[in-house]
Formats: C-alpha cells, structure tokens, sequence
C-alpha cells in the first residue's frame, strides 16, 4: 500500500509538472513577446528624440562649434519574470546606423524582432521617419522665414565620407561646424527667386513645401510650387546662410 501510495503521488506531482511547466513557459512567452515590443518602440522614441536633438543642436552650431549626442543602437536586454529560466530571456535587436554623402543624410534603420521596422533620417535640417515605404516629416527645418520683403533662407549641409555601422550598444553622433556661407542678392520686380529643395524623399519634402507655400501665400507673397522648387516673384531682399557641417561617429 505504501509503494503505491508513493507511486501515486509521483504520478500525481508529475502531472501537475506536465501542466504547470508548458503553462509557465507559455506565460513567460507571451510575457517576453510583449515586452520586446514595448521595449523596441521605447527604443525607438530614444532614438528620434536623440536625432531631434542633433537638429536642435546643428540649428545653434557656428563655425567651430560641435554639438554630441548619444545614440543607441539597441541590443538591451528583456527582464524575464522566470530568473531560473535563462532561455527565455531576450533582448532587443540591433540596428544600423549610417551616412549618405551624395544626399548628405545620416539615416538610423532598425531591425526589430516585433515592433515594426522604421528609418529616422536627418536631411537638410529636417528629421524624416519612414515606415512601410512611406516618409513622413517628423520635425521641419529652420529654413524659411520673412519679413516684409525679406526672405531668410537657411541650408544645413552635411559632408563626409560615407559610412555604415550595425550593432548594439551606444555610439556618440558629432556634429562639427565647419564653415558658414553667408550671401545676399536683391531680386528686382519682374525677375524670379527660386529656392530648391534636394531628397529622394520627394513626398515629405513636396508635403513641407506646400504648408510653406500656404504660409507666404497668406503673406502676399505669391508663391509657386513646381516639384522641389518654392519660386517667389521679386522685388525681394534675399539672405541665405549655408552650414557646412561634417558628421562623426564614435563609440
């Protein structure tokens, strides 16, 4: 009787292990599934918040001037609610960090295991998130303003050699003012101003433009769109500073 017993309570304690363990395990699971994507989304705002940085940064530089910022990669890891289960426990994943001479864009471009994937790219003063093949602009550049018949236009330029980095960890992004151009012509009546915008992201950009285009419209200035190209009819005063800025990567 008392092997018996003894036999029925191992069958017993191994049923209860046969369901409990897959419960655990599925809890822990799903546990890990929705805390990787809370935890790359939360990536991912760092790491627009660190490229809006850089904007705002750049927009202050003058010649000499460096601006830093820090920039995560990703690779942090996912707390497990199973310490004993060091299987489970994940981390995020990496992503790639890299710079465009030819359109003078540094773009990050993530590689996430749930939350879905997206570019944040910094170009000609503005920041641009793309996700599903769709660019939108996340923050518009310093470029335009006016006053009376003024027209402030400013150029963020940034130089270079190309480079491509994918991993994890934090790398720090430089941003050394180089040089600074500063011209200004006087466009009589009858003749034409035209300011051109350059991106093979031609939807966000034509987007951008067409609010500035509303805003001098409602100004008196009688602007006109055609493809990147914001043309105003003289007499105009106009002023342009170009920032010449290189970009650089460190761990």
């Amino acid at each position: 009787m008392l092997e018996e017993k003894g036999v029925s309570v191992v069958v017993e304690a191994v049923l209860v292990l046969a369901v409990v363990i897959p419960a655990i395990l599925y809890t822990s699971l799903t546990y890990q599934n929705h805390a990787l994507h809370e935890m790359e989304a939360k990536h991912l705002e760092e790491v627009k918040t660190a490229f809006l940085q850089l904007q705002t940064a750049a927009e202050r530089l003058q010649p000499g001037g460096t601006a830093t910022v820090p920039l995560s990669l990703g690779g942090e890891p996912v707390p497990s609610i199973i310490p004993f289960l060091p299987f489970v426990v994940g981390r995020t994943a990496g992503g790639t960090i890299q710079f465009d001479n030819s359109w003078g864009r540094l773009l990050f471009r993530s590689q996430n295991y749930r939350y879905p994937d997206m570019e944040i790219i910094y170009e000609n003063g503005a920041i641009l998130l793309v996700q599903e093949g769709e660019a939108l602009m996340l923050s518009p550049p310093a470029a335009l303003a006016v006053r009376e018949n003024e027209v402030y236009h400013q150029v963020f330029e940034l130089e270079g050699e190309n480079f491509r980095i994918s991993g994890t960890g934090v790398l720090s992004l430089t941003l050394i003012c180089e040089n600074l151009l500063v011209s200004e012509n006087l466009v009589q009546s009858g003749e034409n101003l035209t300011i051109e915008f350059h991106s093979p992201a031609e939807d966000a950009w034509t987007e951008y433009l067409l609010v500035e285009n509303s805003w001098l419209a409602a100004r008196g200035y009688s602007p006109t769109l055609e493809n990147l190209k914001l043309i105003l009819p003289g007499p105009l005063h106009y002023f342009k500073r170009v920032y010449r800025m290189r970009v650089r990567v460190g761990s």
